[in-house]
């Protein structure tokens, strides 16, 4: 669990020196959407990580919180989703020519380490309960499935 929460806080470094960077003597400016979905994604994580932490901390290892673990599986699974699509619209821009390529990896940089506070995130919940990794992954799968 510590761990878990060690590699978050990690995590959470690399963004700040991704920023640090972007403030510094490189000038690289993000497009408006870009931040957009950056704000759009620091949300759902924030959200995802709170719950993950409220969860944890109501597990006993007799009681589980199901509704929240069920809720974090659904969000985890749109967060999956929600890189997926930025990645593209990312890609998209870049092949137009419409961001500077070094802001761009700014941005994508940014959307992957979002997406993996987002796993431990989800690890963090699921750390005290019984189920392992394939029924984590296919309550996420069913999740996904449902939302659609």
């Amino acid at each position: 669990m510590l761990l878990m929460i060690s590699n978050v806080s990690v995590i959470t470094q690399k963004i700040l020196l991704i920023l640090q960077k972007q403030r510094s003597n490189i000038t690289l400016d993000l497009l408006e959407m870009q931040k957009e979905e950056i704000k759009k994604m620091y949300t759902a994580v924030s959200k995802l990580l709170k719950l993950s932490l409220e969860c944890f901390m109501e597990q006993d290892g007799v009681n589980k919180p199901e509704e929240k673990l069920a809720e974090i599986a659904i969000l985890e699974a749109s967060i999956d989703k929600m890189e997926r699509r930025y990645q593209k619209h990312h890609i998209k821009r870049l092949a137009k020519g419409e961001c500077e390529p070094r802001a761009g990896l700014l941005f994508s940089d940014m959307l992957s380490e979002l997406e993996r506070i987002a796993d431990h995130s989800v690890n963090i919940a699921y750390s005290m309960s019984d189920e392992d990794e394939d029924e984590i992954l296919a309550a996420e799968s069913e999740a996904l499935t449902a939302k659609n």
